[in-house]
């Protein structure tokens, strides 16, 4: 018998591996950028840092401005759930663009309700 091992068994015309194998190849060299999270993370400019921190009451949810290495200012909802000894409050963002947890941030760039406003 001439044919190859992929037609005997699967009965057709022409190698079905291979043209399986080409079209994933297409593919993959065509995918979108949802299937690869790491290529939408920026920098968080007005973050501050790691720093040492303490939790006295239980997470809340504030709106934060950011600013983004590519995408410029915005405000993002996130989760305030730490404080740093210096003032400075941990935010738990869930944006496609942060690579991380959360963000270290100034005081002036959290807004929770009942806060003071600073103007």
């Amino acid at each position: 018998m001439n044919c190859g091992r992929n037609e005997w068994l699967f009965g057709i015309g022409h190698n079905w591996a291979a043209s399986v194998s080409a079209s994933a190849h297409n593919g993959l060299m065509t995918e979108d950028y949802g299937t690869a999270t790491w290529r939408y993370w920026q920098k968080i400019q007005n973050d501050t840092g790691v720093r040492s921190s303490f939790r006295t009451r239980p997470p809340v949810p504030v709106r934060t401005r950011i600013e983004w290495e590519r995408d410029g200012t915005e405000w993002l909802e996130g989760t305030a759930t730490r404080l740093g000894f210096d003032g400075s409050i941990f935010v738990e963002l869930t944006d496609i663009r942060c690579s991380i947890i959360g963000v270290w941030l100034l005081p002036g760039d959290v807004w929770w309700p009942g806060k003071q406003s600073s103007i």
